[in-house]
């Protein structure tokens, strides 16, 4: 689920990759080429700057792990 306010952008015109069943919260921000792994959870006004691997649970600003399943 990607909810209201996401900002995506991008460097050299490649583009993020979201899996499935993701939750990124309200105005969060991806900035270059992340992937963001599957069952992954992104806190609200987090930026996301590098990968986020499956099941992990990030927020802040730049994203720092919270949990990891």
């Amino acid at each position: 689920m990607i909810l209201h306010n996401i900002t995506i952008g991008t460097k050299n015109r490649f583009a993020s990759v979201i899996c499935s069943n993701v939750l990124i919260g309200t105005s969060v921000v991806l900035l270059g080429k992340v992937n963001i792994g599957e069952g992954a959870i992104i806190g609200v006004n987090s930026v996301v700057l590098h990968d986020v691997n499956d099941n992990d649970a990030v927020a802040g600003n730049p994203i720092r792990l919270v949990k990891s399943k």
